[in-house]
């Protein structure tokens, strides 16, 4: 099972510095059309680990199994994704389910991978 980051930058170089996420390398884009009504199911590929997330309306994004009831309850495993915003999020799971607030749209899900994968041999060579 995968260990969730808990610090800002979960992700660092041979010589412990951090790297934010906006340099981390698209892998993959998945357009997810949702609405108010019902939990779209989506399954992301294997071994995607970040992703970010985009939608012109409000929608949630559910990793656990889908909530029947969303008022005056603790939603686990829930992201909300605020409208026009850009949010970079850790997957602790490869399938989710989205839900919009109010209205129907699509959430745009950019894929990426870990700057380790993208090193080459002479950067963790020291003079």
């Amino acid at each position: 099972m995968n260990q969730v980051p808990e610090q800002l930058y979960p992700f660092a170089t041979a010589d412990g510095k951090d790297i934010p996420f906006d340099v981390l390398k698209p892998q993959g884009l998945a357009v997810i059309s949702y609405d108010a009504l019902d939990w779209a199911p989506f399954v992301a590929p294997e071994g995607v680990e970040v992703a970010t997330f985009f939608s012109k309306n409000s929608c949630l994004v559910s990793f656990a199994e889908t909530p029947s009831w969303l008022l005056d309850e603790y939603l686990p495993q829930v992201l909300f994704i605020p409208a026009n915003t850009i949010v970079q999020a850790y997957l602790p799971s490869n399938s989710f389910a989205v839900l919009g607030t109010e209205t129907e749209s699509r959430l745009y899900v950019q894929f990426v991978v870990r700057w380790a994968s993208l090193a080459v041999p002479r950067q963790f060579t020291r003079k």
